[in-house]
């Protein structure tokens, strides 16, 4: 009645997956930036586990490297400061000397206060080191995938009907 147009997308369709010679690192590279995760208080514990399996499921359900969710992690957007040290004192919201040692996770309370200069933690320093380079492999991913959608064969135009 509205003059629109119906197209029906198959759900059951598999989406081509296109292995990019950066995955590989990619993949290599956030294991190592889920190991800067530094947890905290209550959630501490539970949230780097609960992060450690829902990247199992990713990989286990993606036949090959999921680099577009390292990618994600990557991110200036992705925060953790609800959780990690790195990121709730990098992001200005959690103060070390406000919190009782009960709150560090078992960690050593002394050795936390001491790297209590937001950025200058090392693991703080190793993961924008790591996040930098997966946004520059990232870069070069989407170049090489763009690349071969070019030579691909044309895909036919979907089959429709108006009603």
């Amino acid at each position: 009645m509205a003059g629109g147009d119906y197209l029906v997308i198959d759900h059951n369709s598999v989406v081509a997956q296109v292995a990019a010679p950066q995955d590989t690192e990619i993949t290599r590279l956030g294991q190592q930036l889920n190991k800067t995760y530094v947890g905290y208080g209550a959630q501490g514990a539970a949230s780097t586990a609960r992060q450690a399996e829902e990247d199992k499921k990713a990989a286990a359900a993606a036949p090959r490297p999921s680099s577009p969710g390292r990618v994600s992690k990557s991110a200036k957007q992705y925060d953790n400061s609800g959780w990690d040290l790195v990121d709730g004192v990098g992001r200005g919201g959690v103060k070390l000397e406000a919190m009782g040692d009960d709150q560090l996770a078992g960690r050593d309370a002394r050795d936390e206060r001491a790297a209590e200069e937001g950025l200058r933690r090392p693991e703080a320093k190793e993961r924008e080191q790591i996040q930098q380079k997966i946004q520059t492999l990232s870069t070069e991913r989407n170049k090489f995938w763009r690349r071969s959608r070019r030579r691909a064969p044309p895909r036919p135009p979907p089959r429709w009907t108006p009603r």
